[in-house]
């Protein structure tokens, strides 16, 4: 009991000193403001993928800068890109890909894209956006097939 005596204000002592430095370091944390990285702001990139409107499509191509890519290989892979990525829109809305919504989809692709570097502040990557405009673009996908 004795020995609980001489203890026990220690350990309160180290208790309250440890919960001071923990909630000191908390709030340093919460005054730092919080800078975006540049993963974050790749990540923010990727979330403009997809319909940004009911007329515009945009599916993103990030290439590394030390490659010498030529712009129309880069096309090339943006229309692949847009057609598997349109593709799978689709299915996701549980609409059959069948012959007649491939070739729609090869026609939008290859008719209304269009290819456009986006500026970043990255030196190692470029960023390009290839952009499928076409009045009523998600209704025409939306109404191409029947829904299984």
């Amino acid at each position: 009991m004795r020995h609980l005596l001489k203890t026990l204000p220690v350990a309160i002592c180290l208790f309250t000193i440890f919960t001071i430095s923990c909630s000191k370091e908390i709030q340093k944390k919460g005054l730092q403001a919080d800078k975006p990285d540049d993963l974050d702001l790749m990540v923010l990139e990727y979330q403009k993928e997809g319909f940004i409107t009911p007329d515009r499509y945009r599916v993103i191509i990030v290439v590394p800068a030390e490659n010498d890519n030529e712009p129309s290989s880069i096309k090339e892979l943006a229309q692949q890109r847009a057609v598997l990525s349109l593709r799978k829109y689709l299915m996701s809305q549980d609409i059959p890909v069948n012959h007649n919504a491939q070739a729609y989809i090869l026609n939008v692709v290859q008719n209304h894209g269009t290819l456009k570097k986006h500026e970043t502040s990255c030196s190692t990557r470029y960023c390009f956006f290839f952009d499928i405009s076409k009045n009523n673009l998600k209704h025409s996908l939306d109404t191409i097939g029947q829904r299984r």
